[in-house]
């Protein structure tokens, strides 16, 4: 694990490039590293609350829910964060 003083956000890379006149903004990684966070925790949130009319959860949605939410933690933690890798 990295020492958190060299924890850097894309986000922060991307501004620094920029304000150094090396970026346009975001770079198409850290882009769809935002737009992959939004849809996967999307669907974690439909898949872990979703209930049939009787108050019932449905397991399948249970399972992509879940899986959905390891993707989510990973994605933001590996390759936004950087805490990992």
């Amino acid at each position: 694990m990295r020492p958190a003083s060299e924890i850097r956000c894309v986000w922060t890379r991307a501004a620094l490039d920029e304000s150094r006149g090396a970026g346009q903004g975001f770079s198409a990684s850290a882009m769809f590293d935002v737009i992959f966070l939004l849809v996967t925790a999307a669907i974690a949130y439909h898949g872990l609350t979703w209930r049939d009319e009787e108050g019932e959860s449905d397991v399948v949605r249970l399972l992509f829910g879940s899986i959905a939410l390891l993707f989510f933690f990973r994605v933001l933690l590996v390759d936004v964060l950087g805490v990992w890798g």
